[in-house]
């Protein structure tokens, strides 16, 4: 390639480091260090002025790239050939639609209702057709809520009947679930692991005991529910040990401006109770859901706090990521046959939808279980669509590789869903190559 032809990717991000500059490639996953007075030559059209073997290496690592290369449009044809030879189905289910808790920023408005078997057969019957007329090599389901264990005579149904369909079909067939943790009893984790088939738990802790407790309260008792769900965790993590279970199990903090001080603490408290080296723990920022704009309590520097956050779980020898990996398929929604199927008979795009109000006018509204025929919206054309049309800042983000644009709904509604690593990159670049060299 002539020298002068070459520029600089669109898809990088770099901050100053020592004595260097580390160099960041969204689009490979590729991380290096380069000298400073390197890096004045990539940004003041001096390239030409490398040494031969210093371009060739920037080339490889697609620092440097051809003048008249469309790297945009070779992420999304990227996008588009992985997600066109998807080999697993994903399907997420909510088996009830009602929960325990009373969170005061969830959007759903819960009412005692399982899966009927009306319905699971439908479920049933529709996940066969997709299996029989697609060349899947596995089924993986996701149990979603409200709370899910509340509906595990369903789970139990469906699971048998799934496992059943895939067997005939020789696929794998595999599960996850998300929960609050109140059931997950040593009981009920037993039977996930062992004729449930689930291989991934996450679980919801806000904090430490108090403020879990004042924000993940009981509908219908003073009750806390923090001392429950610690201590079935711990039990679970002992069970799992003692039977080599291979399920992974996470802790998901939501934060806002209220419990952000409370993080910290979490973390001592997890890795004094010696759970913290043992399960997956991460943070995420409380958004808006349904008609709860949660507002009041999102005013405060997210991206700043989760550095602290993520310099505290090193501190206690937790291996993070730190930085994202590529992203070809943002979520259900841009997934070809992936449903959302809840405890009503309704089929969604989203996880978001189900059970807020007016869920089935809802753009993400495929119909309901009963109709002869659900259409799969192509959401993935028309998020695509979107992004050339400059709709959201996709188009012109140094960040779309590894982002793919997170959220294709909250861009639908105005709300702006970038991930906080597109704010404290150059601290997380800096914390990766500190943690690698000491290590």
């Amino acid at each position: 390639m002539e020298v002068q032809t070459l520029v600089l990717s669109k898809y990088i991000a770099a901050t100053e480091h020592d004595d260097g500059i580390i160099v960041f490639s969204t689009k490979t996953g590729k991380i290096i260090k380069i000298s400073e007075i390197v890096w004045e030559y990539l940004n003041n059209e001096s390239i030409h002025k490398l040494p031969a073997d210093i371009r060739e290496y920037l080339e490889n690592n697609q620092i440097l790239v051809d003048a008249g290369r469309d790297e945009f449009t070779e992420i999304l044809n990227q996008n588009e050939m992985i997600n066109s030879n998807i080999t697993t189905l994903y399907e997420v289910i909510q088996p009830s639609a009602y929960c325990q808790m009373g969170c005061f920023y969830c959007g759903q408005n819960h009412q005692n209702i399982n899966l009927n078997e009306k319905n699971i057969l439908s479920i049933v019957n529709r996940i066969e057709e997709k299996i029989e007329t697609n060349a899947f090599k596995a089924l993986k389901i996701g149990w979603f809520g409200a709370e899910p264990l509340i509906g595990m005579a369903s789970m139990r149904e469906i699971t048998s009947r799934l496992k059943e369909i895939c067997e005939r079909a020789n696929i794998g067939y595999s599960a996850k679930i998300i929960t609050n943790g109140l059931k997950l009893t040593e009981t009920v984790f037993t039977e996930l692991c062992n004729t449930l088939f689930v291989d991934s738990i996450e679980i919801t802790i806000d904090g430490t005991e108090d403020t879990h407790n004042e924000r993940r309260n009981l509908k219908n008792s003073d009750k806390g529910t923090f001392s429950t769900i610690i201590r079935n965790l711990e039990k679970i993590l002992q069970l799992r040990s003692e039977n080599n279970y291979n399920v992974k199990i996470s802790i998901r903090c939501n934060v806002d401006q209220v419990n952000q001080d409370t993080v910290i603490p979490l973390i001592n408290f997890l890795n004094e109770k010696q759970i913290l080296q043992h399960v997956k723990f991460y943070t995420a920022k409380i958004h808006e859901w349904g008609d709860k704009s949660n507002d009041e309590v999102l005013t405060f520097d997210y991206p700043n706090q989760e550095i602290f956050w993520l310099k505290k779980l090193i501190e206690n020898e937790k291996a993070v990521p730190l930085l994202p990996n590529r992203v070809y398929n943002v979520c259900l929604a841009t997934r070809k046959n992936s449903f959302v199927y809840d405890a009503y008979g309704n089929t969604f795009k989203c996880t978001e939808i189900p059970y807020i109000n007016n869920d089935t006018q809802s753009e993400f509204f495929l119909g309901k279980l009963n109709q002869d025929t659900i259409n799969d919206l192509d959401f993935a054309a028309t998020w695509e669509s979107d992004i050339k049309a400059g709709k959201s800042y996709c188009l012109t983000c140094n960040f779309f590789p590894v982002c793919g644009g997170a959220c294709p709904k909250s861009w639908m509604e105005g709300n702006i869903p970038c991930p906080s690593f597109k704010y404290n990159m150059p601290e997380r670049l800096r914390l990766y190559y500190d943690t690698i060299k000491k290590n």
